[in-house]
């Protein structure tokens, strides 16, 4: 998996066009947010949390569209489904490049919330910590429904339209757990939910990824 993960990062510095888009929109984002709402900041202030993970929603859904459309019209994947695993393997690979780069991502975009919203300092590592369990889900749930969509061409409405419906239940699980943990300083029934559903997609998704995949390639 690991020449696989170093091949991805190779082509993701070559062509960085789509992140540094992704990377873009969600500063700006965040930084037009307080513009909507310049006379009314103490609401601002109470949404900024809720607006900080519908900005992760976004930054998924637009990031990981087509994930697997170019590999496949170029032969990458079927070169890949020659090795034993290969698909799964080229799956995870994406998966820990993608989660890495918006976790630094996420990571600032926390930080410049808090500042931005004067929020307290110490919700911003409860803030993260929600954030990255709830992209775990996304991510696996975006390549899922890429590897689903491969063969589609302009399949960008079908990925937007089967991604965010199985999207919501983890958004609100993930606000309601925020919400609850940084108040009480408890978990919630919403946080079991929230990782369960990160363990779950972890667990099944890739595999099921990987198969659709090798369908594609073998009736496509």
């Amino acid at each position: 998996m690991f020449h696989h993960l170093r091949y991805q990062t190779q082509t993701l510095f070559q062509s960085p066009t789509h992140l540094m888009a992704s990377i873009a929109l969600g500063i700006l984002l965040l930084l037009l947010f307080p513009l909507a709402l310049q006379d009314q900041g103490a609401i601002a202030n109470e949404l900024a949390t809720a607006v900080f993970f519908l900005m992760t929603l976004v930054l998924n859904s637009l990031y990981l569209n087509e994930q697997f459309h170019e590999d496949f019209d170029d032969g990458t994947l079927k070169q890949v489904a020659l090795q034993p695993l290969g698909l799964l393997q080229w799956i995870w690979a994406r998966f820990i490049l993608t989660w890495c780069c918006l976790a630094l991502l996420l990571g600032f975009l926390a930080v410049t919330l808090v500042l931005l919203y004067q929020q307290p300092h110490e919700i911003v590592l409860i803030l993260l910590i929600h954030a990255l369990l709830f992209n775990v889900y996304l991510i696996q749930l975006a390549l899922f429904i890429s590897a689903l969509t491969t063969s589609i061409t302009k399949n960008g409405g079908l990925y937007m339209l089967l991604l965010l419906p199985f999207s919501i239940p983890a958004l609100i699980a993930a606000l309601d757990s925020f919400y609850t943990f940084s108040q009480t300083q408890q978990m919630a029934l919403s946080t079991s939910l929230l990782i369960g559903l990160a363990t779950l997609s972890m667990a099944l998704l890739p595999w099921l990824g990987a198969y659709l995949l090798r369908l594609q390639l073998n009736y496509g």
